[in-house]
């Protein structure tokens, strides 16, 4: 089942009464592809919460990292040189992905592979902007399938034009800045 987008929701927003089921299998195709599509742009792998483990390379003195997955709920386990840190006395994290050492002062060793960190990541329920936009990028699909090519169309004397075919489709500005909002602010790896 689709997490970012629903049949239901999309009819709504394309005003088709619940009653009429013609295209609910079109519209379900298109919120498993939604799923794929913000899942890729937020860089998670679900969108509810998952654990993972990562081993992190420090290539210079820092007293700070950055997780690949978030928002972060919560660290299992954090050792650094094959030590176990404590949470509140050795570092604390940010769900935006970012892990500090306390004191401030502190510094990561370098090297290879220095921190393990095993921590908990993605939402516990999906944010109601997050389902707006993945509902308003399944309706611009569903809205373009049969028009996918056309740039415009005239009744009189019969014309039409092609698109660029370069061009292909787009998310609509609103759902942009929602994604934008949600997306990691440092580099994927």
């Amino acid at each position: 089942m689709a997490t970012f987008a629903s049949t239901t929701t999309m009819k709504l927003l394309l005003n088709i009464p619940s009653a009429v089921t013609d295209h609910d299998s079109v519209l379900d195709i298109i919120a498993d592809a939604v799923d794929g599509i913000v899942l890729g742009e937020l860089g998670l792998t679900t969108g509810l919460t998952q654990e993972y483990t990562e081993k992190i390379d420090i290539d210079s003195p820092q007293n700070e990292f950055a997780l690949t997955y978030r928002p972060v709920q919560s660290i299992t386990a954090l050792t650094i040189n094959s030590i176990l840190q404590q949470e509140t006395v050795n570092y604390y994290f940010t769900e935006h992905g970012a892990v500090r050492l306390i004191p401030i002062w502190s510094m990561l060793p370098t090297g290879r592979e220095v921190v393990d960190v095993t921590y908990v990541a993605g939402f516990t329920s999906i944010p109601n902007d997050l389902l707006y936009a993945g509902n308003l990028i399944g309706v611009q699909m569903f809205n373009q399938q049969s028009h996918v090519g056309l740039d415009s169309e005239k009744l009189g004397g019969y014309q039409y034009k092609m698109a660029d075919t370069g061009s292909g489709s787009s998310f609509p500005n609103l759902a942009r800045m929602i994604l934008a909002k949600h997306r990691r602010l440092f580099a994927r790896p």
